[in-house]
C-alpha cells in the first residue's frame, strides 16, 4: 500500500469515529476491508487517488475467484464506495469509479424442507381438526385445509397450482388430477388413496352446506 492510500485510508477512518460515531468493530471491519484492497491496488502499482472502475472490478473478481460470498463481496465494495466518496468529498478525486459497479448479485437461500416427522405431525394435526372442528365454517375450512395438505403430498404440486384447482378437477377421473401450468400445457398428476380420500371427504362437506357451497 502506498504512503498516499495508507493517509488516505487513516483520514476516512478518523472521519467513521469523529463524524459518525462508528462502533470500534465497524471501524475495524473497514479497516481490513479497505486495507486489503488498497494492498490489491498496490500490486497494479495504483494509489487510491488513480483508481479506475476496471481496478475496482478486477479485484471483486479475484475475491470471486477466492470462493468469497456475494453477500462479502458486496460488504467489501459497500466498503470502497463509501471510501472513494469520501476521496470526491475531500477533491482527492474528481470521481467515483463505484458509481457504475453493481453489487455482486446475491444468490437466493435454498427453502428449508420439513423432516418427515413435521410433515406427519403437520398432516396429523389437519386430521384431528376435522374430527375436532363444530359444524358450519370451521368444519368445512377444516377439511379444506386437510385435503389441501393431503394433495400437496402426494402430488408434488405447487401451492398455487394446487389453491386454482376449479372444484370439478375430479369429475372425470378422481385417480388423477389434470393440471393446466404454464403457456396452457396440461399434465397429468396421479393421486394416491389418502389424497382422494380427503378431497372426497371436503366435497361431501360441501355438499352438505348449500349455503356456503359458493365460497372457496
Amino acid at each position: 500500500m502506498s504512503s498516499a492510500s495508507s493517509s488516505e485510508l487513516s483520514l476516512f477512518i478518523e472521519m467513521l469515529m469523529a463524524e459518525r460515531g462508528a462502533a470500534s468493530h465497524t471501524v475495524s471491519a473497514y479497516a481490513r476491508d479497505l486495507s486489503d484492497f488498497l494492498t490489491f491496488l498496490a500490486t497494479k502499482k495504483t494509489a487510491a487517488a488513480a483508481a479506475s472502475a476496471d481496478h475496482v472490478r478486477a479485484y471483486l473478481e479475484v475475491l470471486a475467484a477466492d470462493g468469497l460470498a456475494p453477500t462479502s463481496r458486496a460488504r467489501k465494495l459497500s466498503a470502497i464506495r463509501q471510501f472513494f466518496r469520501f476521496l470526491l468529498a475531500e477533491g482527492v478525486r474528481t470521481d467515483d469509479p463505484t458509481s457504475a459497479i453493481d453489487s455482486p448479485k446475491r444468490g437466493r437461500p435454498l427453502p428449508k424442507v420439513l423432516s418427515l416427522a413435521e410433515v406427519e405431525t403437520l398432516i396429523g394435526t389437519a386430521k384431528e381438526a376435522c374430527a375436532s372442528a363444530p359444524d358450519g365454517s370451521p368444519r368445512r375450512r377444516a377439511y379444506r385445509l386437510n385435503a389441501l395438505l393431503e394433495t400437496l403430498y402426494a402430488s408434488g404440486l405447487r401451492v398455487s397450482e394446487l389453491v386454482a384447482l376449479p372444484r370439478n378437477v375430479l369429475a372425470v377421473d378422481d385417480r388423477v388430477l389434470t393440471i393446466k401450468g404454464k403457456g396452457a400445457r396440461e399434465r397429468l398428476v396421479p393421486l394416491n388413496d389418502v389424497a382422494r380420500e380427503a378431497l372426497s371427504a371436503y366435497l361431501g362437506v360441501m355438499a352438505q352446506e348449500p349455503a356456503l357451497k359458493a365460497s372457496p
